[in-house]
Formats: structure tokens, C-alpha cells, sequence
């Protein structure tokens, strides 16, 4: 949809996430924010749901798709953890070797 929602989208996304965030301290959860929350169930699947149903259109944004949010995060905000785990994923992918159908 590019720019031409962009600013209503953002709007209704940051109207959003203040509402889920406060649905989960009502709910006595943890913050979204928080080490200790699953995101992808407690918040950003509600997040999601009810982010489309503002838009009326169908949830494009499903636990399986989120992968391509990463393209939206600036590199430097990525914890330090994660870049290490990310780079011992990378390490050992580039040691594996295609298997053969000789096998």
C-alpha cells in the first residue's frame, strides 16, 4: 500500500499497541516491552488482530509472517544476544554440505 496509508496506518498502529499494552497491565501480564513475555503470543498476535480489524481487512499478518518485520528494525536495536545466536546459525549453515543422492 506504500505511503499513500502510511500515515494513517502508523496512527492506527501506535493507537493500537497503546491498547494492547494496556489491555495486558489490566490483565496484570507483562509489559510488551518485557524479557519475559512471549511477544509473538500474547502480544503481537492480538496486536495484529486487532490492528486489521481497525483497517477492516483480513489479518495480513500471521505468526508465520513474522520474519519480514525484521526488515523494518534498525540493525543497532537488535539485542546483542540475538545477533550471536543469528551469526552461530550462519556459521553452522555454511559448514553443511547438500546430501548426495548417491547415499
Amino acid at each position: 500500500m506504500g505511503e499513500l496509508f502510511g500515515s494513517a496506518w502508523r496512527s492506527t498502529m501506535r493507537e493500537t499497541i497503546d491498547e494492547i499494552e494496556q489491555a495486558l497491565v489490566a490483565l496484570g501480564k507483562d509489559s510488551p516491552w518485557s524479557d519475559d513475555i512471549k511477544a509473538s503470543d500474547d502480544f503481537l498476535t492480538p496486536l495484529f488482530k486487532r490492528f486489521y480489524e481497525k483497517l477492516e481487512m483480513p489479518n495480513l499478518m500471521t505468526k508465520t509472517d513474522y520474519h519480514r518485520l525484521a526488515e523494518h528494525i534498525e540493525p543497532e536495536s537488535i539485542d546483542e544476544e540475538v545477533s550471536e545466536v543469528l551469526d552461530l546459525i550462519l556459521k553452522t549453515a555454511n559448514k553443511a554440505h547438500p546430501r548426495s543422492n548417491d547415499a
